[in-house]
């Protein structure tokens, strides 16, 4: 069975940490050869990152690269020249009607059982500032038996209508959710594709995370007594609520002091901002940002709790790994919040405030014997993962 992957870019984030955990997976499958397109990035880079995990081929498309791509960082002048007007095309037409044109001149690829257009479009404000691309690539540039599209997030905060699902997504095989609670979402903005509509759950590559865990402690010189939380994300504030964990350490700190050890692992957009933020609510003595980590499970195995605090999540593959490693977490209520853990049992599933998220802390922090009790639930019920249901639903048997 030959697949081809198609993704947007393979920058920090789940998406990106997804598509590796699955090919990973899929690595030792004898009969499935994979190739990768990418629609943005640097060739080198990509190839260096999915080295060893069986991807035949891959490549880069030149247009949407160049249209993706910032101007600074186009290389010669016809670059420069084209990525100029590709943006004055942008302000004459509408963002999707350009992306959709260029990926109609771009390379095209056939003699694919499965094509998957693995990252999905934003349509927040409309047609008009399109992101995306991969959907049209599947659609117009690759011959497959069948075509499935990916869908990360909550498919109502991507700006999805019921006629961009009928014009788009009726085109594929499958629609896929990360979560029952994104599948539900997509169902109720276009019933007429629940038919479509799948569920597959983010792999998380639970061997290697737990091997990588168990590297070093980041928290050994840290007293006995100090209470470690942990949260790793994308410092994007729109989405991920950083500000909300720096209003809650505040809190927290004006009941505990400084037994709260707050570490922050990860880089963005908000970086600067959230770094003044957390001085201006005097938590930087709490909470530490301590950049992006080629290997961040230590800081989670090691930690007491894990907290995410976005306003919205399809599936966190975060947290998701946090539970294989045995740690507890305190989260919002995203769509996937109780698919993810048992509420008082694995974790808390808090509101989206940082009162809400504090106390549901200070009941960890106040009483250890329930923070073990949760621990222990965790190591009880730690889980293998497989690609069996992933094989299943490309060849249309869920």
């Amino acid at each position: 069975m030959r697949i081809l992957f198609v993704t947007m870019h393979m920058e920090m984030g789940g998406i990106r940490k997804s598509l590796l955990n699955l090919l990973y997976a899929l690595k030792n499958q004898e009969n499935i050869k994979i190739d990768l397109l990418v629609l943005r990035g640097e060739l080198e880079d990509i190839k260096h990152q999915i080295a060893g995990l069986g991807v035949e081929n891959c490549f880069i498309c030149e247009k949407t690269n160049v249209y993706g791509s910032t101007l600074k960082l186009q290389k010669g002048i016809s670059s420069k020249f084209l990525k100029i007007v590709y943006g004055i095309e942008c302000r004459l037409w509408n963002r999707e009607k350009v992306i959709r044109r260029l990926i109609s001149h771009a390379p095209a690829y056939s003699g694919y059982d499965v094509a998957i257009s693995y990252t999905n479009g934003i349509w927040t404000k409309g047609s008009v500032n399109f992101s995306g691309g991969c959907e049209f690539y599947v659609m117009d540039r690759v011959q497959a038996t069948r075509k499935l599209a990916w869908i990360h997030s909550d498919p109502a905060r991507l700006g999805f209508t019921n006629e961009v699902c009928q014009r788009v997504y009726s085109k594929f095989d499958a629609v896929v959710n990360v979560s029952k609670g994104c599948k539900q979402i997509f169902d109720e903005i276009c019933p007429e594709l629940v038919f479509k509509s799948k569920v597959f759950y983010n792999l998380c590559g639970a061997d290697i995370i737990r091997k990588q865990a168990a590297d070093f402690d980041p928290y050994v010189e840290l007293e006995k007594e100090v209470f470690k939380i942990v949260t790793v994300c994308r410092l994007d504030n729109k989405s991920k609520r950083i500000d909300r964990a720096i209003k809650c350490a505040a809190i927290l700190k004006k009941e505990f002091g400084n037994i709260i050890h707050w570490t922050v692992v990860g880089n963005g957009i908000d970086n600067t901002y959230l770094r003044s933020l957390a001085k201006v609510e005097d938590v930087d003595d709490i909470i530490f940002f301590v950049g992006e980590k080629d290997n961040p499970y230590p800081y989670v195995k090691n930690a007491d709790v894990f907290v995410l605090t976005s306003d919205y999540e399809a599936f966190s593959i975060t947290v998701k790994e946090a539970l294989l490693l045995g740690v507890p977490v305190v989260l919002t209520p995203i769509p996937s919040a109780n698919e993810l853990i048992v509420d008082g049992e694995s974790g808390y599933i808090a509101d989206f405030s940082s009162e809400s998220v504090a106390d549901r802390l200070k009941v960890l922090i106040n009483t250890p014997e329930q923070l073990q009790k949760m621990k222990n639930i965790l190591h009880n019920n730690a889980e293998m993962e497989d690609c069996n249901s992933f094989i299943k639903l490309i060849n249309g048997q869920l």
